[in-house]
């Protein structure tokens, strides 16, 4: 794998060359101040960019495998450091984070941001905003296997995750994505599948006649259960 380490080296060529044409008169110690600055600059606003290019592999007209079907913005989070208001793609099926660097000579280059490096991400579509972990592979939760997840409640007792992924289909000789979502529910040490309600109520044999009747009082469907309603039955759980 070749990451794009040629980025960051044309733009700090850009940024040292620039040095070049400080004033003549400018003392030493100014000009260590100025060059200073520039690493400094250049440590926060590129630092992020560690990965390759990617290459979108869907037909343009079609189904994409992106969250949301779109690019958003957002902050990305890499040890401990945000990087703010980047634009920002997260392709599902391959559970990738993907970045346009706003620089203008890179601003048709897409980047596959390296996964071990990236602790968080949130991203924005008009009025949606998503907030994605990166459980990594060494400190995965028991249940969950590596990759990003949102998470969308969390109390003393329990911890609701997403896991939103796409599935590939071929319509007419052309690939087609189907965006679905695992949900995850973290209770006795162990985040367990509760993707369908037969799942769910599995985990709670002394109570499935109160978790049948609060489902159907939220949404007769329990798959078709917005994010909000969800959240509701968790915390009724939560009381059980």
């Amino acid at each position: 794998m070749q990451y794009l380490n040629p980025i960051r080296l044309c733009i700090l060529y850009a940024l040292m060359s620039s040095v070049v044409y400080l004033d003549a008169q400018n003392t030493s110690d100014q000009t260590n101040t100025e060059l200073q600055l520039y690493n400094q600059a250049f440590d926060n606003e590129l630092k992020y960019i560690n990965g390759r290019e990617y290459k979108p592999y869907h037909y343009p007209t079609n189904d994409n495998p992106y969250l949301n079907g779109s690019t958003g913005r957002g902050n990305i989070f890499i040890n401990g450091k945000k990087y703010a208001n980047k634009r920002l793609t997260y392709d599902i099926y391959k559970d990738e984070l993907i970045v346009t660097p706003h620089y203008f000579k890179f601003s048709n280059v897409y980047v596959q941001l390296k996964k071990s490096k990236v602790d968080s991400f949130t991203i924005k579509f008009d009025k949606e905003v998503y907030q994605l972990i990166n459980h990594k592979k060494k400190l995965c939760p028991p249940g969950l296997a590596p990759g990003f997840y949102q998470r969308i409640y969390h109390s003393d007792q329990t911890t609701l995750v997403i896991k939103h992924y796409a599935i590939s289909n071929v319509d007419e000789a052309i690939t087609t994505y189907l965006h679905a979502v695992n949900r995850y529910l973290y209770r006795n040490n162990r985040f367990h599948d509760i993707s369908t309600k037969k799942k769910l109520l599995s985990l709670f044999p002394d109570s499935k006649k109160q978790l049948k009747r609060k489902i159907k009082s939220i949404n007769y469907s329990y798959k078709k259960m917005s994010n909000p309603q969800l959240i509701q039955l968790i915390q009724y759980i939560d009381t059980l």
